[in-house]
């Protein structure tokens, strides 16, 4: 029975340690939209930095949740000919965010921001368009010029 015993605890330790280490990066990893940079199953203690900055972020962003950076996109967009389609929340500590194949990287200016999707012309491809900051809602950069 002593047997048994250590095998269940062993087991649960290695859960448990399981849990620890890669929880925070499943959720990140769930959080953040697809393009994201960081790796946060091989890197998972990303996943824990990603974390702590969204809860230190969370109580005072105004663009805290994708309803409202879409709201706060299609605003920053109005009366011009970009029609943004969708928001996508990226994880940047090294604040470089990938805009796509053959591009060089965008500058962002904090760890959480939102890269706006959309189309520049009716029925054209969609493709970055801009970035909105998490915490203030601001558009940081816009397709074409800096914002």
């Amino acid at each position: 029975m002593p047997t048994r015993l250590s095998l269940l605890w062993g087991i649960t330790a290695v859960v448990a340690a399981a849990v620890l280490v890669y929880g925070p990066a499943e959720l990140a990893r769930r959080a953040t939209g697809p393009g994201e940079p960081v790796s946060f199953l091989t890197q998972p203690q990303q996943g824990w930095r990603f974390v702590l900055d969204a809860l230190d972020s969370i109580g005072s962003a105004r663009a805290g949740s994708p309803g409202r950076a879409k709201a706060l996109a299609v605003r920053a967009f109005a009366g011009t000919t970009v029609l943004p389609v969708r928001v996508d929340l990226l994880y940047v500590p090294d604040l470089r965010v990938p805009v796509g194949a053959g591009r060089p990287p965008l500058a962002a200016k904090a760890k959480l921001v939102w890269r706006v999707s959309g189309q520049t012309r009716p029925g054209g491809r969609v493709h970055t368009v801009g970035l909105l900051d998490f915490v203030t809602g601001r558009l940081t950069y816009r397709a074409g010029a800096a914002a």
